[in-house]
């Protein structure tokens, strides 16, 4: 008999079951190692780099900080400023209300005698440009004849006119400027507003557009006293006088000769001196003598206007004076101050793995100021880990008198990234910049 063969049986014991468990274990143990350290390299290779430090090193900016001194009258009221200027970079919107730089006495509204004919020309030249021309021909009458009368009789300023006579319309505004005759203001007045009474009406309504609303027109001469203004209203008004090249041209003259009138002269004797070229007088009881006023300072080469009101002086003779020294004591304020130059280093962006490059300003940046300087400044970039050599990174902020400019920033040097050797051996870097 053959002999029989027994099946075989698999073994599964628990020795077994032992063996298979730990290498099963061991294989996961592997693969959770492997797995982990991938995950690890994967994460240094992707993670964000900490951004570098920014440390500031700009230079002490040199600016003057006492008060202004200024020699200023001491009687009446009165205001000075600096044309085109904000006590930062020169550059004011010229339609911009003016702030003085110095102001003295009352700012109530008071009588400016022949200052309003300022006024009166400006409204004149609204309605009727002289374009640089000469404007229209005007042919006065006798009822001109009766202005003048009338000036003559109230004791104001005149000028010949006689019926017949033409005159252009620069012509006419001369005499009411240089002269200041009474009755060519009203003639004016008249001829470019159609009456007396619809150009005082109108005189509201353009005082109001032009930013004076403390001035009232009560005549078109100022002898009245109720025609008033205030020593700020006062600078808008030579504020808009120097931006108009015709009538400037007019109340730097210091007489005219005119067909039909004669030679007549101007009233302001400062013409000429320290840099004065206009721009009104004004004398009368009430008002006292008065004085709108532009002159010129040269400032880090570039001419910088100013204008002011004295109103209220004892007289002429004193207000003169007292100008002549005021100028200099103005103009002694005026100072440059350089904030950064181009290549001027501003500041260091240092990262942690010891690369660094130096913040440096793109541009000149000096500014005219007058009077004390409050300087402040700020560098403002962006988050900056690498970066190539000449790359822009930020501005330069610097604010002067609250007046800021923005100076664009490159980098001195390129910072590179560290590399996978330095992200593997700096975790704690890595995620503190992640």
């Amino acid at each position: 008999m053959s002999p029989t063969s027994s099946p075989r049986r698999s073994r599964s014991g628990p020795a077994n079951s032992r063996r298979r468990l730990l290498i099963a274990t061991v294989v996961m143990l592997v693969l959770a190692v492997l797995g982990g350290g991938g995950w690890y390299v994967g994460s240094a290779a992707l993670a964000p780099l900490p951004a570098a430090a920014i440390t500031t090193t700009a230079p002490q900016i040199e600016a003057p900080t006492d008060d202004a001194e200024v020699e200023l009258p001491d009687y009446g009221a009165g205001a000075v400023a600096a044309l085109g200027y904000d006590g930062a970079t020169g550059l004011q919107d010229p339609d911009a209300a003016l702030a003085p730089l110095v102001s003295f006495g009352s700012a109530d509204a008071v009588p400016i005698g022949s200052i309003a004919k300022v006024v009166t020309a400006l409204m004149i030249v609204d309605a009727e440009p002289l374009d640089g021309g000469d404007g229209e021909m005007i042919t006065f009458t006798s009822e001109d004849v009766g202005y003048y009368e009338e000036t003559i009789a109230e004791g104001g300023s005149n000028a010949p006119v006689s019926a017949g006579l033409e005159l252009t319309e620069r012509e006419a505004l001369t005499l009411v400027l240089v002269p200041s005759a009474n009755n060519y203001s009203k003639s004016l007045a008249i001829w470019a507003y159609g009456s007396y009474d619809e150009f005082l009406e109108r005189s509201r309504t353009w005082l109001d557009e032009h930013g004076m609303p403390n001035t009232v027109m009560a005549d078109s001469s100022g002898l009245s006293s109720e025609t008033v203004s205030t020593p700020e209203d006062l600078l808008r008004l030579g504020q808009l006088l120097v931006a108009d090249p015709d009538l400037s041209e007019i109340v730097a003259l210091e007489s005219a000769t005119i067909d039909g009138v004669g030679t007549v002269d101007g009233t302001n004797a400062l013409l000429g001196r320290d840099g004065i070229d206009g721009i009104k007088t004004g004398t009368t009881t009430q008002a006292g003598s008065c004085l709108l006023f532009s002159f010129d300072q040269e400032v880090d080469g570039q001419l910088v206007t100013m204008v002011g009101a004295i109103i209220g002086a004892p007289s002429h003779g004193v207000l003169n004076d007292d100008l002549l020294e005021l100028i200099p004591s103005f103009n002694d304020e005026f100072s440059t101050v350089e904030l950064t130059h181009s290549g001027q280093s501003v500041a260091t962006a240092r990262t942690v793995w010891g690369q660094d490059t130096e913040l440096l300003s793109t541009e000149d940046l000096t500014v005219r100021a007058w009077g004390p300087v409050e300087v402040e400044t700020e560098v403002v970039t962006p988050e900056i880990q690498t970066v190539e050599a000449g790359a822009s990174l930020g501005e330069y902020v610097v604010s002067v008198n609250g007046q800021v400019d923005e100076v664009p920033l490159r980098s001195a040097a390129t910072i590179d990234d560290p590399g996978m050797g330095w992200r593997l051996t700096n975790p704690e870097e890595i995620r503190g910049g992640s």
